[in-house]
């Protein structure tokens, strides 16, 4: 088993938790930590999507040639500036309307409708903090999740 832990930069989520969209289908959330794996895990889908458009449309990014360091940053980096700028300005890109088309059809099995479709410090005291941290967000989403439920 992969035992993932917070650091800089990534906050893990929760273990002993449902974690997977299609198990959260049909069932209310036990509590904030539940909560917060959920909205991990379907931001974890959008990125993962994100980078599924940004290989599929930059070819050189499926198969990265050995360039130096300084160059393979800047060359990610002006590929995803051209991605965004193509996707506040070409409302019919074939790209994004293949990937929306993949999450609806995927939202629809599994029974998702709405808003549902949606230096490393290793120290003790540095994943204590975030730790701490995650568990501040979990609680403030609940919060949220329950004031407006």
């Amino acid at each position: 088993m992969l035992v993932v832990t917070n650091m800089l930069g990534f906050l893990a989520p929760f273990r002993s938790q449902c974690y997977y969209l299609q198990e959260f289908h049909g069932r209310h959330y036990s509590g904030p930590k539940e909560l917060f794996n959920h909205r991990h895990s379907s931001l974890r889908n959008v990125i993962e999507r994100s980078f599924g458009i940004l290989k599929k449309r930059f070819l050189i990014l499926r198969s990265m040639p050995n360039y130096k360091s300084t160059r393979e940053g800047p060359l990610v980096i002006a590929c995803c500036v051209l991605h965004n700028w193509i996707r506040l300005h070409a409302d019919m890109d074939p790209f994004f309307m293949e990937a929306d088309n993949e999450m609806a059809a995927e939202a629809e099995a599994n029974g998702l409708v709405g808003d549902e479709a949606d230096y490393v410090d290793m120290s003790q005291h540095g994943l204590t903090y975030k730790s701490n941290f995650r568990d501040a967000i979990a609680t403030a989403m609940w919060q949220n999740h329950v004031g407006h439920g």
